[in-house]
């Protein structure tokens, strides 16, 4: 896939460390842009994963918190969205990861906190656009302005009648880029 340009291998790894090492050891030869690993695993599979890929090109991402938990954070974690995910930010920068999947609700708070970081962020959606399961979400404005690095649209562009038009259409409607460049 990488012809087409950097690949994200969205594991969402969530496994006791070694499982997660043993991944991402299988996945290092291939070199992708980058893999995901949930953080709520703890310090030490966020650890292993950076473990096994250094050397390489490939950043591990951090999944912070789902962006279909908004009200059940607190109920689960025993925090607010934003709580959780600034701790579990912390834990996984001091694991060595150097990016974050979040909501784009949290971007701006990390990258405050975490300058440098990369930020993709799911649970974008323009305005009017059918948020499905996801609970904090901006437009994809919102979203770069906030400071986001990347942004996922998912269902949105997935679901329409035809995909590389609602693509086009955000770029230049709603990101203003030049499609003529």
């Amino acid at each position: 896939l990488q012809v087409y340009g950097r690949v994200m291998v969205d594991l969402k790894a969530h496994d006791i460390p070694n499982t997660v090492a043993n991944t991402c050891k299988h996945i290092a030869p291939h070199n992708p842009w980058a893999v995901t690993v949930h953080g709520s695993g703890g310090t030490e599979v966020v650890k292993a994963a950076v473990k096994e890929l250094k050397g390489t090109d490939t950043i591990v991402l951090v999944i912070t918190l789902l962006t279909s938990i908004k009200d059940e954070s607190k109920e689960i974690y025993g925090r607010q969205p934003i709580e959780q995910v600034k701790a579990i930010a912390q834990l996984a920068w001091d694991a060595g990861a150097r990016g974050f999947v979040c909501s784009p609700a949290e971007a701006p708070v990390l990258r405050e906190m975490f300058p440098r970081a990369t930020l993709v962020t799911p649970g974008v959606r323009s305005v009017g656009a059918d948020t499905h399961d996801q609970k904090r979400v901006t437009t994809p404005k919102q979203a770069i302005d906030g400071g986001a690095d990347h942004i996922v649209g998912g269902r949105q562009f997935f679901a329409a009648t035809d995909p590389v038009a609602e693509v086009r259409r955000v770029l230049h409607d709603e990101l203003h880029v030049d499609m003529a460049a």
